[in-house]
């Protein structure tokens, strides 16, 4: 199988904040919609040190996602069906022999109906969203090479019938995974406020001050 992958990565400016200075670096992997199962490599480029601290990390995924499937009742008789259809994702980390880090449910349908002898029917579902994953060691993100995680978007289906039927289901799956690095600057120093600051710290102090005399008089 072969998948579209779209990498962007872009260093957000420097924010400085009073008595602080913190910084941000946000990268992009995009994989198009494809027909499960399959799993992908999550190359995200380590922190460098050269940078500065890395104090915290943001891993979104969004994602779209279809499930569809035909139904035929192949019994002599009428027939009640029900069919249970699910598109999940799991992360690993394959530093750690494919550690399982985190599973999520993403969209599922469940479709029951009685039919006929010979009938066949067909159900569909689209979805989106989002989810997050934490709880991962900072360590695992820095260094001068790539994560070594992995993401596998896969179906599980169910069925039960009275008697002997066919299915035939299809699910597809897409994901635009985001990281973002949160880190101290190397070299930053805390904002101190100016002369400009103080004076106009000096100003509100002295209005509060004239206010109380007048509230007094």
């Amino acid at each position: 199988m072969s998948l579209s992958i779209r990498t962007s990565f872009a260093l957000a400016a420097l924010t400085v904040a009073a008595l602080s200075s913190a910084a941000q670096q946000t990268q992009t992997l995009t994989f198009d919609s494809a027909r499960t199962d399959w799993g992908q490599d999550l190359n995200f480029n380590q922190f460098s040190g050269s940078l500065g601290t890395l104090t915290g990390y943001t891993l979104t995924f969004n994602w779209t996602g279809s499930l569809s499937g035909t139904v035929t009742n192949l019994s002599a008789s009428s027939n009640s069906v029900e069919i249970s259809h699910e598109l999940l994702f799991d992360l690993t980390d394959k530093a750690v022999s494919n550690y399982y880090v985190s599973g999520y449910s993403a969209l599922s349908t469940n479709y029951g109906k009685n039919l006929a002898v010979g009938e066949s029917d067909s159900y569909s579902l689209d979805g989106s969203g989002s989810f997050g994953v934490n709880g991962l060691d900072l360590s695992l993100f820095s260094g001068s090479g790539v994560t070594d995680l992995n993401l596998y978007a896969y179906a599980m289906t169910g069925q039960d019938a009275n008697g002997p039927i066919r299915t035939d289901v299809d699910t597809f799956a897409g994901v635009s995974a985001t990281l973002t690095y949160d880190y101290t600057p190397s070299g930053s120093t805390p904002a101190v406020p100016g002369p400009p600051a103080f004076m106009a710290m000096g100003l509100g102090a002295l209005r509060m001050a004239r206010r109380r005399r007048a509230t007094r008089a």
